[in-house]
């Protein structure tokens, strides 16, 4: 189901192309294998463990802890990163561009990643740019491999 994420036991370390989130292709993971769930909590955002991996939206997502991953299962839309993982500032000019997460803002519950300290301060300077980001995104995830 669209709305669930179910633990991945038993499935290949390669996950496959994701429609929507960026993620290593050798090893599917999403975030680099951070736990999308520690960036919103005090000191995040943390690495997973590949006991508290599950998949969702084609990406392997790991986490901290059963209590991370049990939230994540319940509404992953809340936890998962904006703009599939990528670039949000660059997405709010209409490019695709791989982030590193471990540049980031959680704004207003979002989680949005960045390539570069210039394009996260960016971000932070222009309130509008989140919009332009998600408009920008709806064109650019219509180019990616579909799982």
């Amino acid at each position: 189901p669209a709305g669930r994420a179910e633990p991945a036991a038993g499935l290949p370390g390669l996950v496959g192309a994701s429609e929507r989130f960026q993620h290593d292709g050798p090893t599917g993971l999403a975030l680099a294998g951070f736990d999308p769930v520690s960036y919103h909590l005090p000191g995040g955002p943390r690495a997973g463990r590949a006991e508290h991996q599950l998949v969702w939206a084609g990406a392997a997502w790991r986490f901290a802890g059963a209590a991370n991953r049990a939230a994540f299962a319940a509404d992953p839309v809340s936890f998962a990163p904006q703009i599939g993982g990528y670039d949000a500032e660059a997405a709010s000019r209409g490019r695709l561009v791989d982030a590193d997460p471990t540049i980031f803002v959680v704004r207003e519950g979002r989680l949005y990643v960045f390539r570069t300290e210039a394009a996260r301060a960016g971000f932070l300077a222009d309130p509008a740019l989140a919009a332009r980001s998600h408009e920008g995104w709806r064109f650019l995830r219509e180019g990616l491999v579909r799982p």
